[in-house]
């Protein structure tokens, strides 16, 4: 019989008063005061069992499961085993759960999902606890969160990434990751959605989806995008569950720091630069190792990705820190050709950062010259400075912290005639769809597709500039690149009408840029 004492009284189960006061009093009472009680309890029980059975009927017609956390109190006062219930967990569920803060979270699945029993599996580094699911009549083995690389906190700060160690007991593996840190101002421009806004340094994790039984299955390796800014593997559209259980295949998502964190270059040892794309090569490199045992093969991976992700899985094929991690690419509108001249922006950036947190002054001494003191001071600089930092900067350029070349990840794009075999050994799979550029026109001059008086001569002026800086940044000369911006936006329409003119300008986008 469940119990409680409360003021140093004694409450029986079926005895909670108004406000969970308690059921018995030192008084004496009478035999029909507490059948009254014992009535009334019994109706508030029923009556919270219908809304629980209620929200559950609920989520299951619109294809919605709920995980979430119950209380071992709760389950006894119901007197029933509620472990059955779909995606539902108790106290000690979490016990081997490292952050304490997920605990209460309750998350969202969209789709034909349901969740059928947790799982542990063994890997070379330690035990995994994940959960197999039912999607569509398929049985996907899910574990999400599994750490690759140790947390780049602290001192471990604008470093390349370490190897994950190995651990003891089991690492629970059944919600998603943080996002890595990521600009608010940036995210502000795009129409992103961050589903966990819990953001955070310690976020170098995957999340694989396999077929139950997988073995030796293909394994596909999703990059995210995001102007290697923003972006995370908690969102919908990165949920791999459908595509491991139509596909066959085992899918794996990957997290990589963003911004300054994963992009700030001093051209140091300490500071390398492309931080970012060392993340991925670590995640590539435990993936290689360890993906056989959620039924992978290590030999048949293929890598795809959008924009910023395509545009990494290119940077991949040219350096030797990944090459042979991969047999296969899908490179979805990005190119490490595009835009190759603002991948040597990297020292003016740095010394931007570096002058805004007060570690160095302009002089006649470049920041790459003597970097190890202002790596110090950087190294001192508290966390809530160097974002505030960041902030700044990409005020004046929403996207300044991108991949540098040449660097300790990848020498140059195009290397000595043996390299380019190695790179043609590859089988590549690129593509881009229609409109690429009406995003980034919106984000230009988010007035154009909602104001209908833009004259056709003040939007081309407007544009124009961004293009041929566009232009110059793809290694053309000025004079070329405005010559081909003419030659874009030149149209048999001359009248001034904003949607036509709009759709040239972002035809003209979509060819610049993809």
């Amino acid at each position: 019989m469940f119990q409680r004492k409360r003021n140093g009284k004694k409450c029986h189960d079926g005895g909670i008063g108004v406000g969970g006061g308690c059921c018995e009093d030192d008084d004496n009472s009478s035999n029909d005061s507490n059948n009254n009680g014992s009535l009334s309890s019994l109706i508030l029980r029923y009556f919270l069992l219908i809304l629980i059975v209620g929200v559950i009927i609920y989520q299951a017609f619109n294809n919605y499961h709920v995980i979430t956390y119950v209380s071992h109190s709760v389950k006894s006062f119901f007197r029933g085993d509620f472990d059955n219930i779909i995606g539902i967990v108790d106290d000690n569920y979490n016990n081997n759960n490292n952050s304490d803060d997920r605990k209460n979270n309750i998350y969202y699945v969209p789709g034909e999902t349901e969740i059928l029993r947790h799982m542990v599996i063994r890997t070379r580094l330690g035990r995994l606890r994940g959960f197999v699911q039912n999607v569509n009549n398929v049985e996907v083995q899910t574990f999400l969160s599994v750490p690759f690389g140790q947390p780049p906190i602290d001192k471990l700060r604008f470093r390349r990434t370490r190897p994950i160690r190995k651990w003891t007991g089991i690492k629970d593996a059944t919600e998603f990751p943080s996002p890595c840190i990521q600009s608010e101002y940036t995210q502000r421009l795009f129409p992103v959605h961050i589903i966990n806004q819990n953001v955070s340094e310690d976020c170098l994790y995957l999340n694989i989806w396999s077929p139950l039984g997988s073995r030796n299955k293909s394994v596909m390796v999703m990059i995210h995008g995001g102007l290697f800014t923003i972006g995370s593997i908690s969102v919908d559209e990165y949920d791999g569950r459908m595509l491991a259980a139509h596909g066959d295949v085992v899918v794996v998502t990957i997290q990589y720091r963003l911004g300054i964190f994963g992009f700030l270059d001093l051209d140091s040892e300490r500071i390398p630069g492309n931080m970012g794309l060392f993340d991925q090569a670590m995640a590539l490199k435990w993936i290689h190792d360890n993906i056989r045992y959620f039924g992978g093969n290590p030999n048949s991976i293929t890598l795809f990705g959008t924009s910023a992700g395509s545009i990494s899985i290119g940077f991949h094929m040219f350096s030797s820190h990944a090459q042979r991690l991969f047999q296969r690419a899908i490179l979805q509108s990005g190119s490490p050709m595009l835009l190759k001249d603002a991948f040597l922006r990297g020292e003016s950036v740095a010394e931007k950062f570096a002058e805004i947190i007060g570690c160095y002054e302009k002089g006649n001494q470049t920041i790459y010259e003597d970097p190890e003191p202002i790596i110090d001071c950087i190294d001192q600089t508290p966390f809530d400075q160097i974002y505030k930092a960041q902030d700044e900067i990409v005020q004046d350029n929403p996207v300044p912290f991108m991949p540098t070349i040449p660097s300790e990840y990848i020498e140059s794009l195009i290397g000595d005639f043996n390299d380019s075999i190695k790179l043609f050994q590859k089988q590549v799979l690129m593509g881009f769809n229609l409109n690429e550029g009406a995003l980034m026109l919106h984000l230009s001059y988010p007035k154009i597709y909602t104001r209908h008086d833009v004259p056709k001569h003040k939007l081309l002026k407007q544009v124009q500039k961004s293009v041929v800086t566009m232009g110059v940044d793809s290694g053309l000369k000025e004079s070329t690149a405005t010559a081909m911006a003419n030659l874009l936006i030149r149209s048999d329409h001359e009248e001034d009408n904003p949607i036509v003119w709009a759709r040239k300008v972002a035809d003209l986008f979509s060819d610049v840029m993809f």
